[in-house]
């Protein structure tokens, strides 16, 4: 075999491994609508966000509190050597602060899991209790939330699962007066 028969022989073996790929059933297909949400706790609930709405999960050790800021913030932390802006999502759903807080075994109890969102590009994270793990959920297993059935105010609540699992409605949390001072970019 000489380099030219070699070099279309491995050109070839790509090319077939390249149809193989595109062919595969991409994760959840033929599950219509349903999606990848991270579980995390937050006042003794379990939330879920969609992993789309993600750029990164952080462990803060350190988060500084900013002088006269808004309740809602938390403050800031540093994540790869720039500031993240570091909201309490409790503050913003409007959960007593005097809720329980959890913290699972699998994270150091000294770090803040910390979501840092895709609409920011990574520059605010939702300070969170715990994270719990990744699911398949879909959205007809939801059920709209009510106010005075135990979970955050219906108006940033995109539904409740029938087994608990609370989807915040980030569109509605994101016109909280705090994010407009904040540029999505």
């Amino acid at each position: 075999m000489n380099a030219v028969e070699r070099d279309q022989k491995i050109s070839e073996a790509w090319r077939a491994r390249a149809r193989r790929l595109a062919a595969r059933r991409p994760v959840g297909a033929g599950d219509a609508g349903s999606s990848l949400v991270l579980v995390f706790d937050l006042a003794g609930e379990r939330h879920g966000v969609n992993l789309a709405d993600l750029t990164e999960v952080a462990l803060l050790a350190d988060v500084t509190p900013v002088p006269l800021a808004p309740p809602e913030v938390a403050g800031v932390g540093n994540w790869h050597g720039e500031l993240r802006l570091i909201v309490n999502l409790r503050s913003v759903l409007g959960i007593s602060a005097a809720a329980p807080e959890t913290q699972p075994p699998t994270e150091p109890p000294s770090a803040a899991p910390v979501l840092l969102l895709r609409r920011f590009q990574g520059r605010i994270g939702f300070r969170v209790d715990g994270l719990r793990d990744v699911r398949k959920v879909s959205p007809g297993t939801f059920s709209p939330a009510t106010d005075g059935a135990g979970h955050p105010p219906g108006r940033f609540v995109k539904g409740v699962g029938p087994d608990g699992l609370v989807l915040p409605d980030l569109d509605a949390v994101f016109l909280h007066p705090l994010f407009k001072e904040v540029s999505p970019q």
